[in-house]
């Protein structure tokens, strides 16, 4: 039987490529282009979602979770704060290389890889300008130092005064620091990193109703440096900023033991301050100087009178950079609502590509029905259909040597295996194995993949008569040619019974005239023993191959040489049997 050939072709072009077929999963997470100031370069979006699919399919340790831009091949990096597997809690950090405020960003959520490595790449997140980056999630009482910078640059800190890990507390993001106001506090080893001497972005969220206290910063004992602060010298309970030689304070308080986000950004002479992503005020503060080699203090004051800060911190960033007021701006309405800063789409499967389950088959003429395999590359949770047809082959359709009409697959939600049902047609006339081609189409939900053809060979396979002869092909007086199957050619002395025709006789006898043991094409010739009164010895001789295409061109009647597999030739021969009328009596 010739091929089946099947060609599968991409459905759903409007639909973003999948990253990886080793995913099952992925989601759109849309952010709101409203929320967003300006456009922005390489910015960090909190991603803080709980889901039930996260929980269900992620791994535990969420290695599998990954994030891609909107073409959904192009791999984001993010930063895994925190997940709970048993809730499906994720909080994490994504790079956008550009977050426009004119149209709505896409990103895609993939994840369902049981066997998938880590995936994040932490500290990409971060742009260059980010010195330090503190989430302020670790428990204060593990081994030091606890709490972890987030950049490359390792500006980890060290819990210090009574703290213990229940002071580790929820934030506004995630974790955060409830420092008591007496001895709690970081200590970040020097790093010349954090001696920022040009422009300075500082920012952190605090909850407090304290009237002063240090959040972080570093000056020397010339009280050289740099501090962002809360109430200041004042204790005003003011956004404030010491930089170098006196203290500078926001427009209004933040100590009303809420949830504020306060920021401070030092740009040329001017130093600005923003509460809750809003402009909060302004003050003349020189440029900024130089730092002593100093360790950096986080929950401390030490301009002065050292003033230890009673009160909740979360998430401080320090940059050597003057952040934009839409870079602030973003920042408070991603981070204070993460849920209307951007929306998390509906989960949907991976696009499996169609194929063959092999590219081709081989199946006896008389095993009916034959039955291909068309399969999903991976699972889905969308129906998807394929459609196919048979395209071409040695083999005639329409129900002479098989029959397949047109028609279509559907895989239904879960189903990755379906069988094609072939209708053979068992002809019994000795002649070459036929094939027919099979080919897939317009595919919905599912891509094309590869083999995308499949042959399926008919094999027309001897028959096992031992010691036997059977004419395969009845004849008629005034037809010349007999096609017979023998079983025992080589092997002598073996009486062979002739069955299943009118004339000579069945039950008649072939016996070898001469017995040659010889090798394939050797001459033999055989003679007909009919059981008929007064019958005639008739000569039966095989037919070489040439002999038979001789025969074929002034008779297209006769078959060709038939050959099965492997060395098919060994018991198959045509036999040339004179006029059954020269047999009558």
């Amino acid at each position: 039987m010739a091929g089946i050939a099947v060609e599968i072709k991409a459905g759903n072009s409007g639909t973003p490529a999948w990253y990886d077929n080793g995913w099952a999963y992925r989601k759109t997470v849309t952010i709101d282009y409203t929320k967003v100031g300006a456009a922005l370069t390489d910015f960090p979006v909190l991603i803080s979602t709980t889901d039930t699919n996260l929980r269900d399919y992620a791994q535990s340790d969420a290695d599998d979770i990954l994030f891609t831009s909107s073409n959904g091949t192009t791999k984001l990096s993010h930063e895994l704060e925190t997940y709970t597997s048993g809730t499906g809690a994720l909080v994490a950090w994504v790079k956008i290389p550009t977050l426009s405020n004119t149209a709505n960003t896409v990103l895609y959520l993939y994840y369902g890889n049981s066997t998938a490595a880590d995936q994040q790449n932490a500290t990409n997140v971060w742009d260059a300008n980010h010195k330090a980056v503190w989430h302020l999630k670790e428990d204060p009482s593990g081994a030091a130092p606890q709490m972890r910078d987030s950049t490359a640059n390792a500006n980890h800190g060290t819990s210090a005064g009574s703290m213990t890990s229940g002071d580790q507390v929820a934030g506004k993001v995630n974790g955060s620091l409830d420092l008591d106001g007496n001895d709690d506090k970081l200590t970040v080893s020097y790093n010349s990193g954090l001696d920022i001497t040009t422009a300075l972005t500082a920012e952190a969220w605090i909850k407090s109703s304290d009237a002063n206290g240090g959040i972080a910063g570093k000056i020397d004992g010339s009280l050289t440096g740099y501090i962002l602060a809360m109430g200041g010298a004042s204790g005003n309970g003011k956004i404030s900023y010491w930089n170098g030689s006196q203290w500078y304070y926001s427009d209004s308080t933040v100590n009303d033991n809420n949830w504020h986000h306060v920021a401070v950004v030092h740009s040329g002479t001017t130093a600005y301050f923003y509460k809750n992503g809003v402009a909060n005020g302004s003050a003349e503060a020189g440029s900024r100087t130089g730092n002593g080699s100093v360790d950096m203090w986080i929950g401390i004051d030490n301009s002065g009178c050292t003033t230890y800060l009673a009160g909740i911190l979360d998430e401080i960033r320090l940059s050597n950079t003057a952040r934009s007021a839409a870079w602030i701006q973003t920042s408070y309405n991603n981070q204070s609502s993460p849920s209307t800063f951007y929306a998390v789409g509906s989960e949907s499967g991976a696009i499996p590509a169609v194929v063959f389950a092999t590219a081709a088959s081989r199946v006896a003429e008389v095993s009916s029905p034959a039955y291909v395999s068309v399969v999903l590359s991976t699972n889905s949770n969308n129906t998807i259909s394929i459609d196919y047809a048979a395209t071409g082959g040695s083999a005639t359709g329409g129900g002479v040597d098989y029959t397949l009409a047109n028609g279509t697959l559907t895989f239904s939600a879960g189903e990755t295996n379906k069988t094609l049902s072939i209708t053979l047609v068992d002809d019994r006339v000795l002649e070459y194995n036929e094939t027919i081609l099979v080919t897939l189409s317009n595919p919905t939900n599912a891509n094309l993949g590869s083999p995308c053809l499949h042959t399926l060979t008919l094999v027309d396979p001897p028959v096992a008569y031992p010691d036997s002869l059977t004419v395969v092909s009845n004849t008629v007086a005034d037809i010349p040619f007999f096609q017979l199957l023998l079983n025992d050619v080589y092997y002598g002395g073996d009486a062979l019974t002739v069955s299943g025709v009118t004339s000579p006789t069945a039950g008649s006898s072939l016996v070898p005239r001469s017995h040659p043991y010889g090798r394939v094409g050797s001459p033999r010739a055989w003679r007909l023993i009919a059981s008929i009164a007064g019958a005639k010895m008739a000569a039966l001789t095989p037919l070489t191959h040439d002999a038979l295409d001789a025969s074929r061109r002034s008779d297209p009647s006769v078959p060709l040489p038939h050959h099965a597999a492997g060395d098919d030739r060994a018991g198959h021969d045509r036999f040339r049997l004179g006029r059954l009328a020269d047999l009558s009596p």
